[in-house]
């Protein structure tokens, strides 16, 4: 894949993940419509996690592990015997899943005190249900990644990209259908029927590249084994992520009512930019990473490292600039109608402030966790994250009681940035100067651009909040207004500064512009 192609695909996702993502926040604004942060939230969402935080470690490793291994087996055994590996991948995954779906299934309410420990009476019983509907859905979660990875291995980036539109119509659907019958229990049949959609929606395309499902499940066969050698630190490191969760959700279930929906809100809403501008990014260049390694190409590689973390703090750190001075007017423009009143706004802006503040460190470790997995280290990131979860449960702890809610989010944050700095600090170690002098050059840079940025467009909100307010207009002017402003400032900021990974995106935004006119 040539750089050119690399960009353009980057582009390409970025726009089907902010589709996808728009989507998803309409999703969050319905159900906080019809909800807010309620008792009914809270079991939703717990329960909607309950299975993902079970059956994450098994779709995160499949998705980590098969692409490097597919493309070795597609050159030892060509493409036949690539395929073959995709479809016992497959079938070992799905007897797993029922499996781990059977064992869940039966001892659902101890598992549910173990995530929920403040959950009492119908709210627990609620959970419990619809933890028990969602779990069927999130079979496919593990087919959904091999598919997936299976495409991005053979460069189809589009198909995987769009998986969650679908997946958020529909739960969207159940959500209206919920209200209109007043029924809440078919808000967990919308999410399971959501979840086998992502499977279902990549089957087309897959079938058109030439896949050819047949049932086979071997576990003698040495690739199958090399999966399992490289998956079990991965899998430890989903693990340990997935506890540093419980642990937040344990604490933010002791305290008032809506605390835990008010992060799922928050942290819905970092995910947003984490998706469009972080993951897209990594899912494009895990493969040509994949690629260089493997040919031992350490110029070229050490310039795709350097170019995508200069990239990725180009983006993230005015966002998070900008999160942080606006965290309530995001909030109260987003969400604040139906049953999300002014208590759920401020439970929510506060916690997206804390959160916010840990971006930058996400945004990296992201990025950085996929170098380490291209050059076969899956231990690194593994002893990583779980430092990252000790880290999160003292800090939670001791932050929760004073900052409640904003705590755990605080905790969360400087797990992040204490996690992703030592990663950046080993890779040097591990394969020598990838140009980390540039990147503290890059840092340096964006933190001006963006503080200056910050301060203009609080200032810019206020006096259009003003002015607006005045003339009683909807005030999602003002804060378009002042983000307008900002990006503004910050891209010229930015050119000024001579920072080059900039010229490099708006010329592919101009040649895009060209031939949409065309």
């Amino acid at each position: 894949m040539k750089r050119n192609k690399m960009v353009k695909n980057v582009f390409l996702l970025m726009a089907i993940t902010m589709l996808s993502k728009f989507i998803g926040f309409f999703r969050e604004l319905v159900m906080g419509y019809f909800y807010g942060a309620s008792m009914h939230s809270d079991a939703f969402f717990t329960a909607y996690d309950i299975p993902q935080a079970l059956f994450s470690l098994i779709a995160s490793t499949i998705a980590t592990t098969f692409i490097p291994l597919y493309c070795k087996v597609k050159e030892d055994r060509g493409k036949d015997g690539a395929i073959d590996f995709t479809n016992n991948i497959i079938g070992i995954t799905l007897i797993l899943g029922i499996i781990i779906s059977f064992v869940v299934f039966i001892f659902m309410e101890q598992i549910v005190r173990v995530f929920a420990i403040g959950f009492k009476g119908r709210l627990f019983k609620e959970t419990v249900f619809f933890a028990r509907i969602i779990l069927l859905g999130y079979i496919f979660t593990g087919l959904k990644s091999i598919m997936s990875a299976y495409l991005q291995a053979n460069e189809e980036f589009f198909i995987p990209g769009i998986v969650g539109i679908p997946f958020n119509f529909i739960i969207i659907c159940g959500i209206f259908m919920s209200s209109i019958f007043n029924n809440v229990y078919i808000l967990p049949i919308g999410a399971s029927i959501a979840l086998f959609s992502q499977f279902v929606v990549q089957l087309p395309k897959a079938l058109k590249l030439g896949y050819k499902p047949k049932l086979k499940i071997d576990f003698s066969d040495k690739y199958i084994r090399e999966v399992f050698i490289l998956a079990i630190p991965i899998l430890l490191s989903v693990a340990v992520t997935q506890v540093n969760k419980v642990v937040d959700k344990t604490l933010a279930s002791t305290l008032v009512v809506g605390s835990l929906s008010s992060l799922n809100y928050s942290n819905k809403l970092v995910g947003f930019f984490i998706g469009i501008f972080i993951s897209t990014i990594s899912i494009v260049m895990y493969p040509k990473l994949a690629e260089l390694s493997s040919k031992k190409d350490k110029t070229e590689f050490n310039n795709l490292i350097r170019i995508s973390i200069n990239v990725v703090l180009l983006l993230i750190v005015p966002i998070t600039f900008g999160c942080i001075v606006l965290s309530r007017p995001i909030v109260e423009t987003l969400f604040m109608r139906g049953a999300f009143d002014t208590k759920a706004v401020t439970l929510t802006s506060n916690a997206l402030l804390f959160y916010s503040i840990g971006m930058i460190g996400l945004a990296i470790r992201t990025v950085v966790t996929k170098i380490y997995y291209s050059i076969g280290d899956t231990k690194t990131p593994m002893l990583n994250s779980t430092l990252a979860v000790m880290i999160n449960i003292v800090m939670s702890i001791l932050l929760v009681g004073p900052l409640k809610n904003g705590g755990i989010a605080l905790a969360t944050s400087m797990s992040y940035l204490i996690s992703s700095f030592m990663l950046m600090v080993n890779l040097k170690r591990k394969i020598g100067d990838y140009g980390a002098n540039s990147v503290i050059l890059v840092i340096l840079k964006v933190a001006m651009a963006s503080s200056i940025m910050a301060v203009i467009v609080r200032l810019s909100y206020s006096f259009f909040d003003r002015v607006i307010n005045l003339s009683k207009i909807d005030g999602l002017l003002s804060l378009s207004g002042s983000i307008i402003i900002g990006v503004s400032l910050y891209i010229v900021i930015i050119k000024l500064l001579r920072v080059s990974e900039i010229e490099v995106m708006i010329s592919e935004i101009k040649n895009r512009r060209k031939k949409a006119g065309n």
